[in-house]
């Protein structure tokens, strides 16, 4: 555990398993035994229990998004909030601005297939709260 740089937080940054040698879901099932470890050691850890955040950016994006759906369907206490920045929370790749930009830095349209089609593999985790 280490102190968030230039604030008073600490931060836990969760190891998991990598796709594709380990498809989804190893990678969120790596992700919530440790929110779990968290909120069940907040006073060893001297955090308060209501103050627990989870952050993410890129697929660390997604999997805090799921992450928070698995905790919701828990008996845990959800986070106090989220940051997720740019996260890949659609695995279809195929809203307007993924076809319309499909050369740029951050993301080449020729390593997108590396991934496989993994849309399969997120059923479920796509879902509609209405």
């Amino acid at each position: 555990m280490q102190k968030g740089i230039g604030c008073s937080c600490k931060v836990v940054m969760a190891g998991y398993r990598l796709t594709p040698r380990y498809p989804y879901p190893c990678v969120l099932e790596d992700c919530f035994p440790v929110y779990r470890w968290i909120a069940e050691h907040t006073q060893e850890l001297s955090i308060d229990p209501g103050r627990i955040a989870l952050h993410g950016n890129s697929v660390g994006g997604g999997l805090s998004a799921g992450l928070t759906h698995l905790v919701r369907d828990s008996p845990k206490q959800m986070p106090l909030f989220q940051m997720l920045i740019y996260p890949v929370l659609d695995a279809r790749l195929s809203t307007d601005s993924m076809q319309k930009y499909v050369d740029i830095p951050i993301r080449k349209q020729s390593s997108i297939p590396r991934c496989g089609n993994s849309t399969s593999r997120v059923k479920g985790f796509i879902r509609s709260t209405t």
